[in-house]
């Protein structure tokens, strides 16, 4: 496909007064040094002026001017950045087509873009995808412009050109990132809604299996609801993992002592035919990451290097500490300058190949066999590093293997706190204030405070809360869900609730994870919680906790 300039579009527009502009100053330096130039004998200036080119860090190429079509226009010239660039030599590359640089990530729309302006004997600036002489593919922005001779005659093509790869990873990093920013809103609304719907579904579920006791073959059936509901809620979490909406318990941890404690677990976990390699970097620094869902990832992604490697292989799993500086942020996504702790996980499978790399962190992509994987095994990871404040990193090829690498940052040394086991009891009357938008949920938690022993008083949203609590001060509790139409959320609702009654105690509950807390992966220590779904007896023990404190 050939594409045309056409003054009605923007970005062509755009891209023919960038190469006019370019063309002009090209013109006014070669008139600046001509003076300069023009005194010396023939044979110094040409020195001088292949002495300059060769110093340019700008790769300089240049061709006859035919043919255009196949073979393409023969090489008569390229300097030393042509050379450390691409890993040919020049006696390698002369008299052949600027062509042998292409390869299959080369765009094809764009080298027809390319080759109509050199129809036409145009200047034209282009992006293209090149390949050195190891298959290395890299980024190359160029401004090619023909060499005419007295007669106006085109003889040759002049191609400057830069190497942009490190420009275009950084934008196409932050374009995944906002991509699964985006992905990650959806799915944990998606999860919110769903997790309303399974508190319902378990919970009534829970309820037909005891009321069944005398009747199995109906108690069965609802002990399967129960089971299917709880899969559903497993799903659902892992959802919210991936949208960095869960609830983590971060403490202080030492990668090295977590992984050396869960190295008989892999050894177990992979089988015989994996070779496992831990390499303890030393002296790491401590970092604050929720143990139990860093061990999941980890299990993730070693499961997954098993799974590259049917046949067997090496996995090597490393930590070391790593400094960031200015210089070397945008080699490491959004992490910024900083101290970090790093874990890599890498093995020798089969690798990922270059269509599918973009995709990896995305909820429910696989390469793997139908039935053989959810797809979620990434995305969780992805989640559960972002909420940790981290970043995580793939590098995989085709034949080639795997490496995930995990950027947590470091802390210091923090105190383990103990929170003391107390048993849950059953209500003795206390007036609940249930405030719950959902009129199925609402319902339902209704049903289960009463079967608890506590007195219910309910409301659809926060101004009807409110307006209860000013008119009954004999409430003993507020339980509110986090996430509520009408402008004001739990969090805002006790608040507000708490000027009335200073010492009121208040349990919320959510299908996110503290979604309206300003720092949602690392909670108020004062906030109580009850994830959604819950069971009676998660409920029955979180009311009493509230209750006494």
């Amino acid at each position: 496909m050939v594409m045309h300039t056409d003054i009605t579009d923007p970005v062509a527009a755009e891209r023919t007064a960038r190469d006019d502009e370019a063309r002009t100053a090209s013109e006014a330096r070669c008139r600046e040094l001509s003076p300069s130039i023009g005194r010396q004998p023939d044979q110094a200036r040409l020195r001088l002026l292949e002495t300059a080119i060769d110093r340019l860090s700008d790769i300089v190429l240049i061709t006859e001017a035919e043919p255009i079509e196949e073979p393409g226009p023969r090489i008569v010239f390229v300097n030393d950045a042509f050379e450390r660039r691409t890993g040919y030599r020049r006696e390698d590359v002369i008299g052949k087509s600027p062509r042998l640089l292409q390869g299959p990530a080369t765009q094809r729309d764009e080298l027809d873009r390319v080759g109509a302006a050199l129809k036409r004997r145009q200047p034209v600036r282009a992006e293209l995808i090149n390949y050195t002489r190891s298959g290395e593919p890299f980024w190359l922005e160029m401004d090619i412009v023909p060499i005419t001779d007295d007669s106006g005659g085109c003889t040759h093509w002049v191609a400057v050109e830069r190497d942009i790869t490190e420009r275009k990873r950084t934008e196409e990093n932050r374009r995944q990132s906002q991509q699964l920013e985006a992905l990650g809103q959806l799915t944990g609304g998606v999860a919110h809604d769903f997790n309303n719907l399974l508190t319902v579904i378990q919970g009534n579920a829970e309820l037909l299996s005891e009321q069944l006791r005398s009747q199995p073959p109906q108690r069965k059936l609802a002990e399967q609801i129960g089971q299917a509901a709880q899969r559903s809620a497993d799903l659902t979490r892992r959802l919210l993992a991936f949208a960095r909406k869960q609830l983590l318990a971060p403490r202080a941890v030492n990668l090295n002592h977590l992984l050396t404690e869960m190295e008989p677990l892999l050894r177990r976990t992979l089988g015989g035919h994996i070779e496992i390699e831990l390499v303890c970097g030393d002296g790491l620094w401590t970092t604050l990451v929720d143990p139990g869902q860093l061990e999941s990832a980890v299990l993730n992604l070693c499961i997954n290097a098993r799974d590259a490697m049917p046949a067997g292989g090496r996995l090597v799993i490393e930590t070391r500490n790593l400094q960031i500086d200015a210089a070397h942020a945008a080699r490491y996504g959004e992490l910024g300058v900083g101290a970090f702790v790093s874990l890599v996980v890498s093995d020798q499978g089969s690798g990922i190949s270059v269509a599918h790399l973009p995709h990896v962190f995305e909820p429910f992509f696989t390469t793997k066999e139908q039935g053989k994987g959810t797809g979620l095994g990434l995305a969780m990871a992805y989640g559960f590093v972002k909420q940790s404040h981290g970043h995580i990193a793939i590098e995989s090829e085709s034949g080639k293997g795997t490496r995930v690498s995990i950027y947590l940052p470091q802390v210091a040394d923090v105190e383990p706190q103990q929170t003391p086991v107390q048993e849950p009891a059953i209500g003795r009357g206390q007036l609940v204030l249930l405030v719950e938008d959902d009129n199925m949920v609402r319902a339902y938690a209704r049903g289960q405070l009463l079967t608890l022993g506590y007195r219910v008083v309910e409301a659809a949203c926060g101004a009807d809360a409110l307006a209860l609590l000013q008119q009954d001060s004999s409430i003993d509790l507020l339980f509110t869900d986090l996430a509520m139409p009408g402008g004001m959320s739990g969090v805002a609702l006790a608040a507000a609730a708490r000027c009335l009654r200073p010492a009121l105690p208040v349990l919320y509950t959510s299908g996110f994870a503290a979604d309206t807390v300003a720092d949602a992966g690392r909670p108020d220590p004062d906030m109580l919680l009850l994830p959604k779904p819950y069971r009676r007896g998660e409920l029955a023990h979180k009311l009493s906790q509230a209750l006494q404190d």
